[in-house]
């Protein structure tokens, strides 16, 4: 796990070092001028993480595995997460962030699953870096 955390971790510096102000951007979730809790859902996901461990700690058997369920599907599930990682990569790379990275497939015009922004983060990763 330590490993996973330093690399996250150097992934974060290197954006920064990259172009903070889209570091920035890409934290902030910005896609507009407007209310910050209207134009973006990160206000209430970084704010409620801590009610629902705390939440979780004082549950027991289902009750606890239910939580934790809902907890990964709330945190991990959604774009919101691999948008972060993902708009990083493409600082890291030289490109710009966006906030709609995982918006919507050409299949069928749904969502993508955690797998499929599985793979679109390791072609990222695999971006070669703009010359800028």
């Amino acid at each position: 796990m330590d490993e996973v955390i330093n690399e996250v971790l150097t992934l974060f510096d290197e954006a920064q070092q990259r172009s903070e102000s889209d570091f920035v951007l890409t934290l902030m979730n910005y896609k507009g001028m407007g209310d910050r809790e209207l134009v973006t859902n990160l206000y209430e996901w970084f704010e409620s993480i801590e009610f629902y461990k705390q939440l979780y700690q004082t549950l027991t058997g289902k009750e606890k595995t239910r939580m934790g369920l809902m907890v990964y599907a709330t945190f991990f599930e959604g774009s919101e997460f691999y948008n972060i990682i993902g708009s990083f990569c493409r600082i890291k790379t030289g490109y710009k962030g966006s906030s709609y990275l995982f918006w919507k497939t050409r299949k069928y015009e749904r969502l993508l699953w955690v797998g499929e922004k599985h793979d679109f983060l390791t072609e990222l990763l695999q971006m070669p870096t703009s010359p800028t």
